[in-house]
């Protein structure tokens, strides 16, 4: 078996960095489609006194809800990893945080 050499290593690291970063690009574009949603809905509760469309409504709007709440997971799972790859690649002398 081939011994790793340093470039191959830092090459699968910044892949890893796209894909935590994709993730984060997710998180934001899951976090849009869930505003829209919540917004959608919360003018059907809005504009129409309809009991049907009423219920319609409060569906979208904790639909859109949902979304946004795991929107927010995405993006802090995706931060969490890149900031704890971005601290391997640190000196120790500079790895301090109040």
């Amino acid at each position: 078996m081939e011994a790793p050499n340093r470039d191959n290593k830092y090459a699968h690291n910044e892949e890893r960095k796209v894909s935590f970063e994709e993730l984060i690009a997710a998180g934001n574009s899951l976090k849009t489609i869930g505003q829209i949603i919540q917004t959608t809905g919360i003018f059907q509760q809005l504009g129409e006194p309809s009991d049907e469309v009423m219920l319609q409504g409060q569906k979208n709007e904790i639909t859109g809800t949902s979304l946004k709440t795991a929107s927010y997971g995405l993006e802090t799972a995706g931060g969490i990893n890149l900031f704890n790859k971005e601290q391997e690649t640190v000196p120790p002398s500079l790895n301090f945080i109040p």
